[in-house]
């Protein structure tokens, strides 16, 4: 396991959303934009952070642990989103998606651990190379590490091309704090689309403030 330190600067995230919001106050109220202005720059110089650091190459069943600075003016400090563990499953083909989620993790403030992922050729099935066969060995890779680790009562397991809500921190507290009052022995907790179709069933619904469901056939 090599741990490496990584530094965020989400002063471009907060630009685009403030010089929408400024754009549209100019529009309605124009007296208002210098004081607009005045109070964002301040914003941006307390937002001010290194670009993210170079990560080393990953090598076969390497783990590399991703963590920030600890002072944000969006978070105290940062987390697993309530998790015991944050891992995310990343071929080494694919650096520009890692590089998307170090600068995701360094904005949203979370931290995690990355698994190279076992790519199409190692796992070869009747037919030569398997995509789903070498996906399904990876997460098993994560199932193995969170089942043999005394430390690790839960984990949430992310692929490489995840994008996540900008309160996310909040979400994942809420959801988890009503799910184990709800069921302290659940299994499976999916964030995200599962590919529901229909309606849900009303007796399916956990939280709907949370939106949280109990799947009718998981998986």
């Amino acid at each position: 396991m090599e741990r490496c330190d990584v530094e965020y600067n989400p002063v471009n995230h907060v630009v685009a959303k403030r010089r929408s919001w400024r754009y549209t106050v100019c529009l309605v109220l124009g007296t208002t934009l210098l004081a607009t202005l005045f109070s964002s720059a301040i914003i941006l110089v307390q937002l001010g952070k290194l670009r993210p650091t170079l990560v080393p190459d990953a090598t076969v069943n390497t783990i590399h642990s991703y963590s920030g600075t600890p002072e944000t003016p969006v978070w105290t400090q940062k987390t697993h989103l309530g998790f015991d563990e944050i891992f995310a499953i990343n071929l080494d083909s694919r650096r520009d998606r890692l590089d998307h989620l170090v600068e995701l993790a360094g904005f949203l403030r979370f931290n995690f651990t990355r698994v190279r992922a076992v790519t199409a050729e190692e796992a070869p099935n009747e037919n030569g190379p398997s995509t789903h066969r070498a996906c399904w060995k990876s997460h098993m890779l994560v199932y193995r590490k969170i089942a043999t680790d005394p430390k690790l009562q839960n984990a949430l397991i992310l692929e490489d091309d995840i994008d996540m809500e900008f309160d996310i921190q909040y979400l994942a507290h809420q959801a988890l704090e009503t799910l184990n009052s709800y069921d302290s022995n659940w299994d499976m907790f999916y964030i995200g689309h599962c590919s529901g179709i229909g309606e849900v069933a009303e007796e399916n619904v956990i939280n709907k403030e949370t939106k949280l469901y109990r799947s009718s056939n998981p998986v």
